[in-house]
């Protein structure tokens, strides 16, 4: 039997340094949650909603890249900089079961054009299983931006779905 499994953590009126300490936590438990995850055989859909920092970018990576990992859709809601959209670009690169990824923020979205140069890395790898890419914004996807998702796609033969979506 194939399952989805959801992360979801919500902060209210919360004092930074409350905030700070609580994903401090989350980033903890992402890199526990995610070593866990790479057991389950049966994930029809992994959805993260929390901001998950560096680390736990490195261990989604980890786990979208490990061998025993066959999640095909990812649902992510987090705060993205340039470092951790090269980090998601990357594994996505060579991840070959993943077909659809949703990405939209959290908080800050803070990556220009080079987090987008980086995460299209994925678009751009003939590795890659991504069929259906949809990216929410409210701030940073510019008109450049989508330029760089645009233009790795040139080659790419297997997306059949992109979704742009800003407020800007």
């Amino acid at each position: 039997m194939r399952v989805s499994c959801g992360v979801t953590l919500n902060v209210w009126d919360l004092s930074d340094e409350e905030e700070e300490k609580l994903y401090s936590l989350a980033e903890d438990g992402m890199i526990h949650l995610m070593k866990l995850l790479i057991q389950q055989k049966d994930l029809l859909e992994l959805g993260i909603s929390a901001n998950i920092g560096r680390l736990g970018f490195t261990e989604l990576a980890n786990l979208l890249t490990h061998s025993e990992s066959n999640i095909p859709s990812l649902k992510l809601c987090s705060e993205l900089c340039n470092e951790s959209a090269a980090i998601l670009g990357t594994a996505l690169a060579t991840n070959k079961t993943l077909k659809k990824i949703q990405l939209s923020h959290r908080g800050r979205f803070e990556h220009g054009v080079e987090g987008w140069r980086g995460f299209s890395e994925c678009l751009r790898s003939p590795l890659s299983a991504l069929e259906e890419l949809h990216i929410g914004s409210s701030s940073s996807l510019t008109f450049d931006c989508m330029r760089e998702v645009l233009m790795a796609l040139s080659r790419n033969r297997l997306l059949k779905r992109l979704w742009l979506n800003s407020s800007n």
